[in-house]
C-alpha cells in the first residue's frame, strides 16, 4: 500500500477541506504498460466492511482534496491501496478524514433566561462560540430541551 499518508485540513471559502497525500511504496520501470495506480476507499461511520465510495488515481497522482459536505460525514474514514493490473495491495490502516481536525466540545458559558415576548413566556439561550475554531459550513450547535424526568422534548440544530 502507499506510505507516508498525511491529512492536512484547511478552511477555504467557508468549507472545511481535507487534503490527503501519500507516497509510492514501490517503483516501476517507466516503460511498463501495466495499468497501475491507487484506490482511495471512503467509509461511512460504522460501515467499515465495505467502502461507500472508491476513487481511482493514476500512478503519478498522489493527493486528493475532499470537502466536508452532506456526502462526506464528520466520521468518514478512509484507506488507500496500490493496484497493478487486477491485483490490489492490502489497505492502509483506517484514518479519520475530518473528525480528528478539531475536538467538537459543547459551547462555553451557556446561559438561559426566561422573558415575556408579546404575552408569551420564552426562554433565551445564549452561549460563547468556540473562539479557536475557524467557522465552516456544517459547523453548528445542537440544542436539546429535556424535562425534569429526562424526557426529550425537542432538538434543534443551529448552523
Amino acid at each position: 500500500p502507499p506510505v507516508d499518508v498525511q491529512v492536512t485540513h484547511t478552511v477555504s471559502h467557508g468549507s472545511l477541506q481535507a487534503q490527503v497525500r501519500w507516497n509510492k511504496s514501490i517503483d516501476f520501470e517507466e516503460e511498463s504498460l501495466t495499468r497501475r495506480g491507487y484506490l482511495l476507499n471512503l467509509y461511512n461511520s460504522g460501515e467499515e466492511d465495505m467502502p461507500a465510495v472508491i476513487e481511482e488515481f493514476t500512478w503519478d497522482e498522489m493527493e486528493k482534496t475532499l470537502r466536508f459536505d452532506s456526502s462526506l460525514s464528520w466520521n468518514t474514514k478512509f484507506s488507500l491501496q496500490t493496484f497493478i493490473g487486477d491485483h490490489k495491495s492490502q489497505e492502509t490502516e483506517f484514518m479519520e478524514l475530518f473528525s480528528d481536525t478539531i475536538e467538537l466540545s459543547p459551547p462555553d458559558f451557556v446561559t438561559a433566561k426566561n422573558i415575556v415576548i408579546n404575552d408569551t413566556l420564552a426562554s433565551v439561550i445564549e452561549w460563547d462560540t468556540l473562539k479557536n475554531i475557524e467557522e465552516f459550513e456544517g459547523l453548528g450547535v445542537s440544542i436539546t430541551v429535556w424535562t425534569k424526568n429526562d424526557t426529550k422534548l425537542r432538538s434543534v440544530i443551529i448552523p
